[in-house]
C-alpha cells in the first residue's frame, strides 16, 4: 500500500491511497476521517473481499461513469423534479439523493436552504450540508443535480441507504 495523508479546514483530516491484492488495485480517498487508518482499513477490506459483489462508481468528478450510462439505457428518465412519484420500492432497494455541501459554516448551509426553497426544493440540513431529494433511481437524482450544476452548484449524487 502506498498513499499520502493531509489536512486542510475544509476537509480535516484526508488520506489518498492505493493497494494490491490478487491482480487487483484499489484507490481510496478518504476526506474529514474521524477514525483515518480505521476508515481506510474498512474500505480497503470491502474493495478486496470476495463473496460480496461490491457496487460500481455511479458518477466521477460529476460525469457518468460507463456503468450509469448502461443503467440509463436500460432505465431511462421519466418524470422529473425532487420528488419522486414512483410507488415506494421495497427497503431494500437503494435510494439516492443530491448533496450540496459541506459548506464552511452551518449558516452558510442555512442561507443555501433559504434560496433552494425559493426555487421550489426542500433541502435536509444535516451539520453544513444540505441533502434534496429522494429518488429510486441514480439518473433521476442526476438530473436534479445537472440542473443545480446549470445554476452553479456543485452537487454530488449520493446514496442514502
Amino acid at each position: 500500500m502506498i498513499g499520502k495523508t493531509g489536512y486542510t479546514r475544509v476537509a480535516r483530516r484526508c488520506f489518498v491511497g492505493s493497494a494490491s491484492h490478487d491482480n487487483r488495485e484499489i484507490v481510496i480517498a478518504l476526506l474529514g476521517a474521524r477514525d483515518l487508518w480505521g476508515d481506510a482499513k474498512k474500505l480497503l477490506e470491502f474493495g478486496f473481499s470476495t463473496g460480496v459483489e461490491t457496487q460500481p462508481v455511479i458518477m466521477a468528478r460529476g460525469r457518468p461513469t460507463p456503468e450509469l450510462k448502461q443503467a440509463r439505457a436500460v432505465n431511462p428518465l421519466v418524470g422529473e423534479g425532487d420528488i419522486d412519484d414512483d410507488p415506494e420500492p421495497p427497503s431494500a432497494a437503494p435510494r439516492y439523493a443530491v448533496q450540496l455541501g459541506p459548506y464552511k459554516s452551518r449558516k452558510t448551509a442555512v442561507s443555501t436552504r433559504a434560496l433552494l426553497a425559493r426555487r421550489g426544493y426542500s433541502a435536509a440540513l444535516s451539520g453544513r450540508a444540505l441533502r434534496v431529494g429522494s429518488f429510486s433511481t441514480v439518473s433521476r437524482a442526476e438530473r436534479l443535480a445537472s440542473r443545480l450544476r446549470k445554476s452553479g452548484y456543485r452537487p454530488l449524487v449520493v446514496a442514502t441507504n
